[in-house]
Order: C-alpha cells, then structure tokens, then sequence
C-alpha cells in the first residue's frame, strides 16, 4: 500500500444519517437550504458540504442533495429543491461535456422550472501528478466560487 496516497478516504460519521430504504429514496439531503441547490454523487458531496459551511458564513443557505444513485435519478428530490431556491449548482468529477451536469439541469427545466445554473465538473484531462489533479477535479474552492457568483449575480428570487 501506498502510505503517502492511502487509498481510504478521510471521512468520519455515520454513513447515512438516517436510514432510509435506498429503493424509496435513492437521495439524501445532507443540509436543506433556502438560498442555493447543489446536487452532488460520491467524494464531490463532502466537497460541497465544506463549501456550503464556507458560504454560510457570507449568510448564504446552500443545501446539498447526495444522489447516491445516477441510474435512476431521484427527479422528483432534485425538482423540489430547486423550485424552492430557483438556483442549481451541479458539481460532478465528470468531465463538462455529455455528462450529469447537463442531465440534471434538463430533468429541472423539462419539469417546467425556472432556475439560474452553474456546473464545477472536471476541467481537463486529468493529470497523474497529485498537485496537478487537485486543480483540475472540482474542489471546495471552486465550489464556493461558482455558488457565490451564482448567488451574487442573481439575487434571491422572490
């Protein structure tokens, strides 16, 4: 094993919270929020739980929606929290293009939602040197970053 790179993630705390029969409720929201939607699968879900504590203190409530599933998508969790913050933020280690950034904004706007829009996907090619990759996959950073343009660009809808 490679004691620099370990392959275990640092993560603590329970793995659910709640229990929840995934066959009913395929997604989790981990924090509800009133200002700013993001949706998230895997590692990019703590990424945004760390960005959401970071906007909070700009007096920004970002909720976060761990999907834990991509096949089926839990279209009816995703609808209802963005109609209520009218703001999407999908982050994904996909890359931008043909992947689930765009196939969570059309599940919104094909359920006939108005909404404002950002995506933190996966840059470029990813590069094997560790520094590299950190600046190429979405990281908290950039997730603030898009949530504060998206949030300071676009008042909150009313």
């Amino acid at each position: 094993m490679n004691r620099r790179f370990p392959l275990q993630a640092r993560t603590s705390g329970q793995a659910l919270g709640q229990r929840r029969n995934l066959a009913q409720n395929f997604s989790f929201i981990r924090r509800a929020g009133s200002d700013l939607t993001m949706v998230s699968v895997g590692v990019s879900v703590h990424r945004c739980l760390e960005a959401a504590s970071h906007l909070e203190r700009n007096d920004i409530d970002a909720g976060v929606i761990d999907l834990r599933s991509v096949s089926p998508l839990d279209r009816e969790t995703i609808c209802e929290a963005v109609s209520k913050t009218r703001r999407l933020l999908v982050v994904d280690e996909d890359y931008q293009s043909f992947g689930l950034s765009g196939e969570l904004a059309a599940i919104a706007l094909e359920a006939g939602l108005s909404f404002d829009y950002r995506r933190v996907c996966t840059t470029g090619t990813i590069p094997y040197a560790r520094q590299l990759e950190e600046h190429v996959l979405p990281n908290t950073g950039r997730i603030v970053e898009a949530a504060l343009e998206l949030t300071q660009t676009h008042p909150t809808p009313r």
